[in-house]
């Protein structure tokens, strides 16, 4: 998974704009997701890039990931 078809899906999951998505994008305050969207966040990443997100790294994900770079490279590492 590269870096711009996860923005992508960021953007078409959150309704930014995918010019207006970095690496220090907050995942809470710039993409206005919350705990629901992340875990429905997930399910779109698995199953657009066809991975699966080790669930031993979910509490990681989502305690302490806050942007969209945090969150491309614990996915990147797991899978």
């Amino acid at each position: 998974m590269n870096k711009t078809d996860f923005f992508e899906l960021l953007a078409d999951y959150s309704g930014v704009p995918v010019k207006n998505i970095s690496s220090d994008t907050r995942l809470d305050w710039d993409l206005g997701l919350n705990s629901m969207d992340f875990v429905a966040l997930l399910d779109k990443v698995e199953e657009r890039f066809d991975i699966i997100v080790d669930d031993s790294k979910f509490d990681e994900m989502f305690s302490s990931t806050y942007t969209a770079g945090e969150l491309l490279n614990i996915i990147s590492e797991c899978c």
